[in-house]
């Protein structure tokens, strides 16, 4: 493809003196500015890179969740040891973008009843995990560090099949549904851990 707007080098002579000097000047700055004749020298790294940004790349710092995928579950903790599993219930999700997203406001629920919502600032890092568990405290939730703290009432994980699910303003975010040892691990005192070769929201629940 050839470049647009280069003047041409082949000018016509005519008697006076100067006029070979100055096509010769003009030629050298259309050559440095416009390369050679076609395009094939542009470094095709520098044209790939010309591109649009995602909207998880454009959003800034600290945005909340906008498109499906942008969180996604990647592990379950619904069966501790001990005779009450409450407060050592806990569920890891992971950043897939490329920007900070804060949970204010984002809703977990299962297909019932059980449901929080965020009420402060919670910010997951790009491409970082991010702990949610019943309690924050080390000493009696099984020594997990967890990001966020839901409490022990109105939202539990069952030990045999549950859901979780994540929305924003009534946008689906992820969503998984475990099922008591059908597809999904059926562990007692074990966590039930995503394969990395499935990081997405699209196979998270398969």
């Amino acid at each position: 493809m050839r470049n647009t707007y280069c003047l041409a080098a082949g000018l016509s002579h005519s008697k006076n003196s100067w006029l070979p000097a100055l096509v010769m000047l003009l030629s050298a700055f259309v050559l440095s500015a416009c390369g050679s004749e076609t395009s094939e020298d542009i470094n095709p790294k520098y044209v790939s890179e010309a591109r649009a940004l995602s909207p998880a790349e454009t959003r800034g710092l600290s945005a909340p969740p906008q498109a499906y995928g942008d969180l996604i579950i990647t592990e379950v903790f619904n069966n501790p040891s001990g005779s009450s599993d409450s407060p050592k219930e806990w569920f890891e999700i992971y950043n897939t973008t490329h920007g900070s997203i804060d949970l204010n406001g984002v809703t977990f629920k299962d297909d019932g009843i059980d449901t929080f919502t965020v009420s402060s600032s919670v910010i997951v890092a790009a491409h970082s995990y991010l702990v949610i568990g019943q309690s924050a405290d080390t000493a009696t939730n099984g020594g997990v560090t967890v990001g966020y703290a839901y409490g022990t009432t109105g939202f539990a994980l069952g030990n045999s099949d549950d859901e979780i699910e994540i929305l924003y303003n009534g946008l689906r975010i992820d969503y998984i549904a475990y099922d008591n040892g059908a597809t999904f691990p059926d562990p007692d005192a074990h966590s039930m851990t995503l394969d990395q070769d499935y990081m997405s929201a699209e196979l998270n629940n398969v």
